[in-house]
């Protein structure tokens, strides 16, 4: 409250409005009064500096993302989407893909996993273009310890 009596008092204070002319014809409000944060580093637009902040950003995220789908039984669809931006790791789907077929099957305790299918490709966007990759595994259980 204190401070509010404090700038009602400077305003009641100064002699021109935004609307009024000054001693010297021009109106209390100037254009240099209002600053924006791209004025101050000459040449660089505001949508350039986010672009260069969501490529800094993004280049600290995971290469690839992965998702699961059960299908039922001991079939389940594994996709990988590959992030817009990035500074390499075009060559990791099928590796990934693998990975993520062992963890599925070890994580429901299973001896293993076959692929049924794998292809990967491209997808067209509106930021971009990714990397994509999709495949089909189908994991095994255990075998019984005599072999039958």
């Amino acid at each position: 409250m204190l401070g509010l009596c404090a700038v009602a008092g400077m305003v009641a204070g100064c002699s021109t409005s935004p609307n009024d002319p000054n001693s010297s014809g021009t109106f209390g409000v100037t254009g240099s009064m209002f600053t924006t944060p791209y004025s101050m580093v000459p040449g660089i637009h505001p949508v350039i500096l986010g672009a260069g902040a969501a490529a800094i950003i993004n280049g600290l995220l995971p290469n690839w993302s992965l998702e699961e789908m059960p299908l039922g039984g001991d079939r389940y669809r594994i996709f990988l989407r590959k992030k817009t931006f990035s500074s390499g790791g075009d060559g990791e789907a099928a590796q990934l893909f693998k990975y993520r077929a062992e963890k599925i099957a070890s994580l429901r305790g299973y001896e293993g996993y076959e692929i049924l299918e794998f292809t990967e490709g491209l997808d067209s966007g509106l930021m971009g273009t990714q990397r994509v990759a999709q495949g089909l595994i189908r994991i095994h259980k255990a075998l019984p310890a005599n072999g039958r």
